[in-house]
């Protein structure tokens, strides 16, 4: 959690540049933070019995330290195991979101020379409405930063909305740096997001 929280915030400084660019044009890095409705200091939640989670020392990312998730197996469903981060502000009806986060496959899925997982911002309870469309997210070996966005069909309190990664599609292990929910309110131009 300590190692969490000091790697978010090394981020913090050194990634403004990024989410000011998403921004389209020349904004301060504290009004594009103000955008934020997770808290970058928490990271990602584990969850599933396939997963392994554990905090890694490595310098090519900003903050020196990384979680890695090993996937032991492919599950039944690609949300048999995965990670997530709730979103701690209330989100409104319209509300454009972006879930920005750092990622580099450690070890590929036999065959292949990525991480294939999926990326969503969902409700928190069942039946997990997902705010947009499932992203499918391939995952390459350098640290690259990847996008998922959503809108909000309805209000959503804080708390009742999550960033979420589906990480059970194949046995692989995956390096995960920070992350950053955004909320660019309603009616924002979607084609100005990034794209993976």
């Amino acid at each position: 959690m300590i190692l969490n929280r000091h790697l978010a915030k090394c981020f913090l400084l050194a990634s403004a540049f990024v989410f000011c660019a998403i921004a389209a044009g020349p904004a301060r890095a504290d009004d594009i933070m103000s955008k934020a409705v997770n808290d970058p200091s928490v990271g990602w939640s584990v969850y599933g019995a396939l997963a392994k989670s554990e905090l890694i020392k490595d310098p090519a990312i900003t903050g020196g330290v990384a979680e890695r998730i090993t996937l032991s197996g492919k599950g039944e469903h690609p949300w048999d195991a995965g990670a997530s981060s709730p979103l701690i502000k209330p989100v409104a009806a319209g509300d454009v979101l972006l879930l920005a986060f750092w990622a580099r496959v450690q070890t590929p899925a036999t065959g292949t020379d990525s991480a294939d997982i999926t990326g969503k911002l969902q409700e928190n309870t069942a039946p997990y409405n997902a705010l947009g469309a499932d992203t499918p997210v391939h995952i390459g070996a350098k640290w690259k930063l990847y996008y998922v966005y959503g809108t909000a069909a309805k209000a959503y309190a804080p708390n009742t909305v999550t960033a979420s990664l589906q990480l059970a599609s194949a046995q692989q292990t995956v390096d995960f740096g920070p992350l950053f929910v955004l909320n660019f309110g309603p009616g924002y131009d979607v084609s100005k997001l990034p794209k993976n």
